[in-house]
């Protein structure tokens, strides 16, 4: 048995974990960032539109930014959606969701200002 487990090849760590633990760790840098903010844009859920609103607060440094809003579907990745989006402050990206399946989402959006990057999650249940 020891000589079987020995020959059978094992595979701990990712081909590009080097890249993989570079990606983490802006993730980090950004969740920080999001949270250091005085004003933080902010994902809602209109039900009676049918709409999901991100809204970017009037702030100076939420004066122009832009990035991706994913949905992400736990149980099912291939019902995920992205959208990329360039707003100003004050402004909201409104995204219908009468289409999508119901059940719990994920909202993953990654925006920068073009000095800092910014990620916030937020679970949502359609």
């Amino acid at each position: 048995m020891v000589v079987i487990s020995m020959r059978q090849k094992v595979n701990l760590v990712s081909e590009d974990y080097y890249q993989e633990e570079l990606d983490y760790q802006d993730q980090i840098f950004r969740t920080k960032n999001f949270n250091e903010l005085e004003v933080k844009p902010s994902i809602q859920l209109d039900r009676e539109r049918k709409v999901i609103i991100f809204s970017i607060p009037k702030s100076e440094e939420m004066k122009n930014v832009n990035g991706v809003f994913h949905l992400f579907r736990p149980s099912d990745s291939a019902l995920d959606r992205k959208l990329d989006f360039d707003l100003q402050g004050g402004e909201a990206l409104e995204i219908d969701f009468a289409e999508l399946q119901g059940g719990r989402w994920l909202a993953k959006v990654t925006l920068h200002n073009g000095v800092k990057g910014f990620y916030i999650e937020k679970d949502i249940s359609l």
